[in-house]
């Protein structure tokens, strides 16, 4: 068979033939694993030839050559063939005919190889000029194959700009993180123009990095489109190397870089992956191999979630970017007009700290006079975006929401995020009401969830989730929120605002004081084709609305500040109408009017209240027919409900879910509410004064959801509940006052999750109907509570019951404080040898070694440098280097050993003529002199994370709070406050346990924040505020939260008021842990919150006329006079009976035109910086200009 097959090759073309081997060669390259390197490189030439071989066909076509003249050639790829077949068939274990063949294959490489650059050539030569043209390109093609050249391309990184600032703890965090032994693939992210390419810049300067990578630090610029085959092969010419067989394909790429990185290690090896892009995100993963002091950096605006390792980049603090504007905004010499602080400071919070946007903004306003400055702000002031005036930082930013066809639905749903007030959460329900009308999306919000979770892995938003339990796992995200960078959100408005009013799918309208757009002044109609339609109003609009006509707008959000609010008569005409979210972000509840015009809306389904009096919504109620869910949120409420004449069974009747949250005074729910029996939904949670439920709860036989979780004063559960048949969670977590459940509750036949985490009072055994519940598959619930369904587990064989295991979470806790004590140890041992120096006096009694001992002035770690590596080991003694007869170094010898610069700093030593021991100096003080104080300065500025109560103790002394508050303050920001849990790691036999709920152990977060008890009292007393959805992981978190509140919508002026009302409360609460502790008192949470209202009240009238402290010395720098004028600048001294008077004369560039100066005798301590301006001086005047 096989001479048959050789004998049809014989006689085919010189084509067919060479096909019919490459075709071999690429189906047995993957099966003899033996050959691999021989074969892919055989592959490779083959596939670079074909080219050249199709043109040989042809020549010999067109010069009418017989076959004969190939013959030879035919003949060894037809051998090549069976060769290449052969090597299927040899063993691995057979070394030698596995070296026989890989012989007889490097041969048959190279023959074909000859054969197309030396016979080709004789080709050439003998048709002469008739076949110059073609066999000259066919020569050109093969001198490439034999020898590729790729451009040379530079793998090193290129200097970080000249000027950065905000970088140096980032550089130092993401250093620290790089070198962690664990760490070989470290993903740093941030969005675009935080810095991330300057910060690598950075780090790759710095002397710890450059010491241990050395000259093997490769930079590569990944980009949106990587080319891997481009990339191995420019590293491979980078280091001067050529891969075994050309590169073809990426699989070629990553097979062959194995061979680069082997040669250079064992030197350490970082490679940096510059701008990783979505959709490439499995390309760092493919460069990883199992080599030592291997590593790799990439970086990425998307926060990849398969990543272990991960840095986020923050924007700059307010004072970097302040600086970074200025330095931007300035010309060289630093003449540039730059406005009044508070300008600025409009112009640097817009910029969000992105160091891209600052640099840009600042740069277009570099050199500009005062009225360009002024009507660049105005212009942002009225609504126009900043990012419109220069396309370069547009693009930079648009980059980022590039979205595959099948995705782009979450840049929709990012382009509705900017339909918010800046600086403000936003609800994730809001987000999933809207999204489940205007996309579809389902329900319950678990594709909503999905796009903010892709939204906050592309660094376009942050989703921030409350931990949540089995009852809460799928369809609860009612604590959940999102937050939007103050950029992003005016790149998502940006976005929106692309096309003319008229065809914009969203219109956001931020109204500035009462002034509606110029563009709609005048107009009797204006015309709106949006679906979502956003209004914004501050608190001075007083409804002077133009006639809106909004026919297809589905979503409509309303956002103000003041305590009378109207809806806009347009909504009454907005047909298609399916969603109203109506949020007052001002500081106390709001009136609405106008309620009536939603009772002619034949599609709306949705709407949600916050921070709204309900009381007047319930004079004004219309039947809402085609109503589907109602949310409340923070509402007043009261007894609202007593006085509302609708009927919710007629006025509601297609009404299926209501959410109640945080209406702290709602007393109780509306009898009437029992007779909605399409109500598939009811969660009231947080609403403290809710006592008692409607007995009629039972007719809501259509209930699957069932929530009242932190309704601390109800108290039991109404019996009727045995009727909820399809009832499938209930949840009364953190119901303090429910002592035992409902007798029948076994009756519910469909119960699958019960959530009773937090009932402390439920100590009694369960009723004997739970062990009915057959369908319950999960119990949440603390440790005491678990102990009452050990017996019922017996019966109900499915049946899982959750911990919540807090305890073991405070243990952590603990030995994370104890690693810490032993860190500080440590770091403080590093500053007294960082500080600690001898100072050489004489040099003889203390024997000093010369490479050991830190003992020469002026150069880094006070060691000196030999000239060669070899002399560190040969020991030496200072006293070694002078001559003690003469009393003077030897420079000859000091010049031999050490290289310059440590040469010239130890001849510059003084060396006394009389001995003298050589003493021990602390170079931190200017004396000499150990201080603890010094050595805290230097422990706390090496510290390789930023130091978080850095300035904090500053503000908290010029805070206005009462000063025994300001020391509680303080005890707890240090931990030196005497909790159960510090207590407990003293002192033997203290029980952790925290007093006010019994459950868990009672360190500071506990107490003030997680403690069922502390967050009633903080929603009580202190404006709704959600302990639980704080991100406090701390002790100074704390204290941080309390001076600085999350209250945006607050004037700035007047957020000493939330300090002092967030730090009276706890007080408060460290008041009631000790009345429980030590007078076994019993909590009494409204009692408490009206103390905390009279104690607040009584100290903002205290504080309300003293102005606060200021926070930081402010620093005065001289600026110039406008071109043309001189600025004089006058100053005086007293000292004794003399006075000294001193003026300084400078023109518009900052040039000194003259000085005077003049001594006399004392006058009057309020005159003397007068006396000049009164002739003391005769100034010049008329010559340079005015003054």
């Amino acid at each position: 068979m096989a001479l048959m097959v050789a004998g049809s090759l014989l006689g085919a073309g010189f084509g067919q033939v060479f096909a019919s081997l490459r075709e071999t060669v690429k189906d047995v390259v993957s099966k003899a694993c033996q050959f691999i390197p021989i074969l892919k490189r055989l592959e490779s030439k083959l596939d670079s030839l074909a080219t050249t071989v199709t043109d040989i066909e042809r020549l010999n076509q067109l010069l009418n050559r017989p076959v004969e003249e190939t013959r030879s050639f035919i003949e060894e790829m037809t051998r090549g063939r069976e060769l290449v077949r052969e090597c299927l068939q040899i063993p691995r274990w057979n070394l030698y005919l596995r070296f026989k063949y890989s012989s007889k294959l490097t041969k048959l490489e190279e023959d074909i190889l000859r054969y197309c650059q030396v016979d080709l050539q004789l080709y050439g030569a003998r048709t002469g000029l008739e076949t110059r043209e073609i066999v000259s390109d066919i020569r050109q093609r093969m001198d490439s194959i034999a020898s590729v050249e790729t451009p040379k391309v530079s793998f090193a990184v290129r200097e970080p700009p000249v000027f950065t600032v905000g970088f140096d703890m980032p550089m130092k965090e993401l250093k620290t993180l790089l070198l962690k032994e664990e760490v070989q693939l470290l993903l740093f992210t941030a969005p675009g123009g935080c810095g991330k390419t300057t910060l690598v810049q950075m780090l790759c300067q710095d002397e710890i990095i450059k010491g241990m990578f050395e000259n093997n630090i490769l930079f590569v610029n990944v980009s949106k489109t990587p080319n891997v085959k481009v990339i191995v092969q420019n590293l491979f010419n980078y280091k001067n190397m050529q891969p075994e067989f050309l590169i073809q394909s990426d699989d070629d790429a990553f097979y062959q870089l194995p061979q680069l990185l082997n040669h250079i290690t064992p030197n350490p090896i970082l490679l940096i992956l510059d701008d990783i892009w979505l959709g490439s995100e499995d390309l760092p993963e493919k460069f990883k191999f199992d080599l030592p002091n291997y590593k790799i950096l990439v970086t990425s605006r998307t926060a990849f979630p398969r990543f272990k390792f991960t840095y986020h980049l923050k924007p700059l603090n307010d004072v970097d970017a302040m600086t970074l504007f200025r330095r931007s905004a300035s010309l060289d010499d630093g003449s540039s007009y730059i406005p009044a602080e508070k300008e600025v400071e409009k112009i640097v919070k817009g910029c969000g700290g992105f160091p891209l946007v600052l640099q840009v903004i600042g740069g277009s306003l570099r050199g500009e006079d005062a009225v360009v400055w002024r009507s660049t702000l105005m212009k942002w002031s009225d609504g126009q975006s900043f990012l419109g005036s220069d396309t370069k930082l547009l693009g930079h930013l648009e980059s980022s929401l590039e979205f595959s066809d099948d995705k782009v639905i979450i840049k929709e749903c990012f382009m509705d995020l900017g339909s918010f007030p800046e600086d403000q959460r936003i609800p994730a329900a809001i987000l999933i009401d809207m999204w489940a009308e205007l996309y579809e999306l389902d329900e319950d919000g678990i594709h909503a969830i999905a796009y903010l979770r892709q939204l906050t892995t592309r660094n376009l938003a942050s989703l921030v989730m409350a931990e949540k339990d089995a009852s809460e796992a799928n369809s609860y995200y009612n604590d959940d929120f999102v937050t939007l960078h103050d950029i992003l959100r005016e790149l998502a408005m940006h976005q929106s605002s692309k096309k003319p009013e008229e065809e914009r799918p969203r219109l956001i309208l931020n109204i500035s004081g009462n002034n509606l757009p110029k563009r709609w002044m005048g107009k009797k109609h204006k015309l709106i084709n949006a679906r979502l339609l956003s209004i914004s109003t501050g608190k001075s609009f007083s409804w002077s609305w133009c006639n809106i006509h909004a026919p297809k707008v589905e979503v409509l959000i309303l956002n103000f500040q003041t305590q009378n609010y109207t809806l806009p008569e347009f909504v009454e005409k907005m047909d298609e109408l399916k969603v109203l979210i109506v949020t007052n972000y001002g500081f106390s509840h709001a009136e609405i009017s106008n309620f009536q015009l939603l009772g002619s809306l034949p599609n709306f389904r949705r709407i949600r209240l916050e921070k709204v009096s309900i009381s007047s919504l319930c004079k004004t109620l219309v039947p809402l027919k085609s109503l589907k869910k109602i949310s409340l949120f923070m509402c007043n409420i009261g007894k609202a409900f007593e006085n509302c004449t609708i009927q919710p069974s007629n006025d509601l009747p297609n009404l299926m879910e209501i959410r109640i949250d945080y209406c702290s005074d709602m007393l109780e729910l509306p009898v009437g509410l029992c007779d909605i029996v399409l109500l598939k939904k009811l969660i009231i949670t947080n609403c403290h004064k809710l006592s008692a439920l409607p007995k009629g709860i039972g007719k809501l036989v259509n209930l699957e959801v069932l929530r009242f979780r932190s309704c601390t004063d109800l108290s039991e559960l109404p019996e009727s509940i045995r009727s909820l048949h399809k009832l499938s969670i209930l949840d009364i977590s953190d119901c303090l006052s429910i002592s035992k459940l409902p007798k029948h509750i076994g009756e519910l036949c469909n119960l699958k999750v019960l959530s009773m985490k937090g009932c402390l009072r439920l100590r009694s055994s369960l009723p004997e109907s739970t062990m009915e519940l057959m369908q319950l598959e999960v119990v949440v619930c603390d440790e005491e509570r678990a102990k009452l369904w050990v017996p019922i587990k017996e019966f109900l064989t499915k049946l899982i019951v959750k911990l919540l295991l807090k305890i073991v979470l405070a243990e952590a806790m603990i030995v994370l404080h104890e690693r810490t004590c032993v860190h500080i140890v440590k770091v403080f041992e590093d500053a007294y040898k960082a500080g600690l120096r001898i100072i050489i006096l004489n040099g003889i009694e203390r024997l000093l070694g010369v490479w050991s001992d830190p003992w020469v002035p002026w150069i880094h770690g006070f060691k000196p440098v030999p000239k060669t590596d070899s002399m560190r080991h040969t020991p030496l003694l200072v006293s070694q280097l002078f001559d003690a007869s003469t009393h003077c170094w030897n420079s000859r010898l000091i010049y031999e050993l050490f290289d310059e610069a440590s040469a010239h700093a130890i001849l510059k030593i003084p060396l006394h003529v009389s001995p003298m021991q050589d003493k021990l100096m602390w170079i931190l003080d200017p004396k000499g002199r150990f201080f603890v104080k010094s050595a805290y300065k230097e422990a706390i500025a090496h510290e390789p994370g930023p130091n978080p109560s850095q300035g904090l103790w500053k503000k908290l002394w010029k805070a206005r709070l009462p000063e025994r508050i300001k020391m509680l303050l303080w005890r707890i920001g240090s931990n030196s406050i005497p909790t159960k849990v510090n207590l407990s790691t003293r002192l033997e036999r203290v029980d952790p346990t925290c007093p006010l709920c019994k459950s868990g152990t009672e360190p500071s977060l506990h107490l003030f924040f997680e403690c069922p008890i502390s967050r009633c009292l903080w929603h009580s007393a202190c404006w709704g505020f959600r302990a639980d959805l704080e991100r406090v992981q701390s002790h100074v978190d704390i204290i941080n939260l309390i001076l600085e509140p999350p209250i945006s919508a607050i004037p700035t002026q007047e957020a000493w008021l939330i300090t002092l009302n967030m730090a009276v409360v706890v007080d408060e609460i460290w008041h009631i842990r000790n009345c429980v502790l030590y007078e076994e008192d019993h909590v009494d949470i409204h009692k408490s919150a009206k103390s905390v209202q009279s104690r607040f009240l009584e100290s903002s009238k205290l504080f309300a006329n003293v102005p606060p402290k200021p926070s930081s010395e402010v620093v005065t720098t001289w600026s110039p006079p406008p071109t043309g004028w001189i600025k004089i600048n006058v100053d005086a001294a007293v000292s004794g009976s003399t006075l000294a008077l001193g003026v300084i004369a400078r023109n518009h560039k900052g040039e000194v035109i003259s000085i005077w100066g003049r001594c006399r005798s004392s006058c009057p301590p309020s005159k003397p910086k007068q006396q000049p301006c009164y002739g003391q001086l005769r100034l010049p005047t008329g010559k340079n200009g005015p003054m």
